[in-house]
């Protein structure tokens, strides 16, 4: 079934679907409106939440990550119905935004830089040698 719709600039919108004959003409332009509202709630979560821009090798860790964001989502949509009264059109961008006015944050030095690039580069090593030593001992 083609479903077409007009909108009120005189564009169309058209959805092809293979619904059952005896849904309703109202039911059908309910569901091709609340698809407007899907896509752009994936678009944010892509766009502002990191959404694709997983980089993991197993589903365990793409069902992590994908898990996370929505529940970032999740914050997001509560914390707009919260600021509804204030802010009547918050945006996830404006959200996102929030915690990096409220959660101060160490200014970073020209030495301070090195120091915590050393430290890291610390860590990742010990981890690559716990993790030989692992390997070792299950084999």
């Amino acid at each position: 079934m083609l479903v077409v719709r007009r909108e009120e600039d005189g564009s169309h919108n058209y959805s092809l679907g293979n619904v059952p004959e005896e849904t309703g003409w109202e039911r059908l332009a309910c569901m091709q409106g609340q698809r407007f509202f899907i896509e752009r709630a994936f678009q944010d979560a892509k766009n502002e939440l990191g959404m694709a821009h997983y980089e993991v090798r197993g589903w365990r860790g793409w069902r992590h990550h994908m898990a996370l964001c929505r529940l970032a989502q999740l914050f997001c949509l509560k914390e707009r119905i919260g600021f509804k009264d204030d802010y009547p059109l918050p945006s996830v961008c404006h959200i996102v935004e929030l915690p990096a006015y409220y959660i101060p944050r160490k200014t970073r030095t020209e030495e301070g830089v090195p120091g915590a690039l050393r430290a890291r580069h610390r860590a990742r090593k010990e981890d690559v040698e716990r993790r030989k030593r692992r390997e070792n001992l299950t084999k």
